[in-house]
């Protein structure tokens, strides 16, 4: 009742070759997936850094120039424009 087909060797090797291309354009499509927590640590990270790099140069032009709180002031804002660019720049490569 139950006939079985004969196997055609050509087509199961054509099938074996789709497969195996498939195989290597998914991996090939993979990317290095990361847990959205390493994403924003690292996000916080470049702008507390950015935050800290900017506001110290700040604090070393008022020191050398005499002019204490304008450099700071400026060192802060320019740490978090820094720091707010090197954050968007991360969520749009994680993106």
């Amino acid at each position: 009742m139950n006939e079985e087909k004969p196997i055609n060797p050509a087509a199961l090797e054509a099938l074996t070759k789709d497969l195996d291309a498939l195989k290597i354009a998914r991996e090939g499509n993979k990317r290095e997936r990361h847990a959205p927590s390493q994403g924003a640590a690292r996000a916080a990270v470049d702008f507390i850094s950015a935050l800290a790099v900017c506001s110290l140069i700040g604090y070393g032009v008022d020191y050398w120039l005499g002019t204490m709180p304008l450099g700071l002031l400026v060192g802060l804002l320019g740490g978090a424009g820094v720091g707010a660019k090197l954050m968007l720049r991360d969520m749009k490569r994680d993106a």
